[in-house]
């Protein structure tokens, strides 16, 4: 089990663009030791298979994808 962050919890950050969603996965993995990351789907932007590739490449953390649409 690894311990992580939800970019639901930096949402008002995200949304204002006062944090990018690369900054919110460093902050997590290099600043908080978090090992794994939520990123909701508001959060990431067009969901393509080839943009969740591209987000699970990070090495600072391992993402996961939440879905909050029905």
């Amino acid at each position: 089990m690894y311990l992580g962050c939800s970019s639901e919890s930096y949402s008002q950050a995200l949304g204002a663009g006062r944090l990018t969603l690369d900054g919110f996965i460093r902050i997590c993995g290099e600043e908080l030791g978090l090992r794994a990351v939520e990123l909701e789907d508001g959060h990431i932007g067009e969901p393509t298979p080839a943009r969740l590739a591209e987000l699970a490449r990070r090495p600072s953390a391992t993402v996961s994808r939440s879905s909050t649409s029905p």
